[in-house]
């Protein structure tokens, strides 16, 4: 008798998305309706609700406790798309390994991958590099709704001492009522305190021993009070984007005077200890050496810092080094030389891209077929829908129908009608714009050199610490690191051309392994 093959359905959603109906049941109705699991045994369902970027998840761990004891039993973990698995490029494919190692597929049937091809890890980079790109998006949109709100002079940041958030009367273009800060029972203590380290009576640490208990508020926020022209009814926001850093007033009430404030921060400054130098060294651009923090000590695996030596005829000479130790010492511009070589080393030969590109061009070919399928269903659906609709206010009219009647049918399809608009509405979002951001996620891994030379110093160290999450060391002339980024792997693994990078723990692409985080 033939052994049935098992699988669990594993869905994930943030309060976020499940608050606009992208709920648990949503996921696991789309996975057990669907034709690839009909014949299938299920042994379970399990749910986490927490964000895409998190991956240290209660039901996910318990999944990989059962199944790690009782190995063979499960063959398929499924998720409904494969941004459900999460949002972190690195994080997913080391999560797709810890399960393969206990003998766990994790799939997606919707978007079914082949393990047993080699290309699969190149498909599932651009899965969930979409999916981490949205969740970037994400981000990026909070952030400017942040800084138009602090913009317009609402304070967005957690409530200092002293103050409340309420609800205002007013409301926001998105509907919901701003929250303001107002003073709370503790405004009048505020003000004390700010009085007397004005008038110098008492010192920081004075004022905590007597009031910190009573403001509620560790030792380290109490003295950042000192600092926060919030109390004086202003902000400074920081250079964003194009906006320049400026002063915007606030819109609550401040519960100290700005001369109080200008007085406050005139003994802070006073107080604060002189920096000290280190033996009369000239300091350049720190920029300069943007190895640091990722370049690694090949004797000790301890991070590298940048200094300069003055030798006897007065030249300078710029290495990274550990201080007070010479064992692991390279010049500058030498590191810089290497790393360009090794980064330049990662991507294969332009033939590989064009064939790359292809299959992925032949992959949404064969999706873009489906959502045609399905667009004219919808479409067929939604013509009925509207002539069901018209029926019934004609019946209405000429009086078959009763009040109530009328009401409960004509909401009933007005709502069948709207989410058949809304699904016919998402397939527009499928061939071309998908197929190009997918082209443009290929194209910016076979750049990444390119795209290194001519970024900034700060731009490349940037660029460095994603490609080495765990940093890399520089031994005869070669860049050694334990791994690379999940994403550049998937290429760098297929350049044959490899003189300056050695990768220690290598990428391994076979039939039964999964990619390396």
């Amino acid at each position: 008798m033939k052994t049935p093959t098992t699988y669990i359905l594993y869905t994930r959603c943030s309060t976020e998305e499940q608050q606009k109906g992208f709920s648990h049941d949503y996921q696991t109705s789309g996975l057990q309706g669907h034709s690839k699991v009909k014949n299938w045994t299920c042994l379970g369902i399990y749910s986490d609700t927490i964000s895409g970027r998190k991956f240290d998840r209660e039901q996910l761990n318990n999944i990989y406790e059962i199944y790690s004891q009782a190995r063979g039993v499960l063959k398929y973990m499924l998720v409904y798309r494969w941004d459900r698995l999460g949002r972190d490029v690195g994080e997913a494919f080391i999560l797709i390994r810890r399960f393969s190692e206990i003998g766990v597929e994790i799939n997606c049937p919707d978007n079914w991958v082949d393990h047993a091809s080699t290309s699969w890890p190149i498909f599932l980079s651009i899965q969930f590099g979409l999916a981490q790109v949205e969740s970037l998006k994400i981000g990026e949109r909070t952030k400017d709704g942040t800084y138009a709100a602090n913009s317009a002079g609402i304070f967005t940041g957690k409530c200092p001492p002293g103050y409340i958030r309420e609800v205002s009367n007013r409301t926001r273009r998105n509907g919901k009522r701003e929250k303001r800060l107002v003073p709370d029972e503790n405004a009048p203590l505020v003000r004390k305190i700010f009085r007397q380290y004005a008038d110098g009576h008492h010192t920081k640490q004075d004022l905590y021993n007597r009031h910190g208990e009573t403001v509620g508020v560790k030792r380290t926020a109490f003295y950042n009070m000192f600092n926060n022209p919030i109390y004086a009814g202003y902000m400074i926001l920081k250079a964003y984007k194009n906006n320049p850093a400026r002063r915007v007033e606030c819109l609550h009430e401040p519960l100290i005077s700005e001369e109080l404030y200008d007085r406050v921060q005139e003994r802070s400054q006073s107080e604060r200890k002189p920096s000290s130098i280190r033996n009369g060294q000239q300091s350049i651009a720190s920029s300069f050496y943007f190895l640091k923090g990722v370049l690694h000590c090949h004797i000790t695996g301890k991070k590298l810092t940048g200094y300069q030596v003055r030798k006897k005829n007065g030249k300078l000479f710029y290495y990274y080094e550990r201080m007070q130790t010479n064992t692991s010492r390279i010049n500058v511009l030498d590191a810089h030389r290497i790393v360009d070589q090794a980064i330049k080393e990662m991507v294969p030969e332009a033939s590989f891209m064009e064939d790359l590109k292809d299959e992925i061009r032949a992959y949404l070919q064969e999706q873009t077929a489906a959502d045609k399928k399905e667009a004219k269903r919808l479409s067929q659906e939604v013509a009925r829908l509207e002539d069901r609709l018209k029926k019934i206010q004609e019946d209405y009219a000429d009086g078959f129908l009763q009040a109530v009647d009328y009401n409960e049918l004509s909401n009933r399809f007005r709502l069948d009608l709207a989410k058949a608009n809304t699904r016919k509405e998402k397939l527009k979002y499928s061939a071309q714009s998908d197929l190009a951001l997918r082209l443009q996620v290929a194209e910016v891994l076979g750049s990444i050199s390119k795209i290194y030379r001519q970024a900034t110093y700060e731009h490349k160290r940037r660029i460095l610490r994603a490609i080495f999450p765990e940093g890399f060391s520089i031994k005869e002339k070669r860049v050694r690191t334990k791994r690379l980024n999940s994403l550049i792997s998937s290429i760098a693994y297929l350049s044959d051309n490899c003189t300056y990078l050695e990768v220690t723990e290598p990428l391994i692409l076979s039939e039964n392994s999964v990619l390396g985080g």
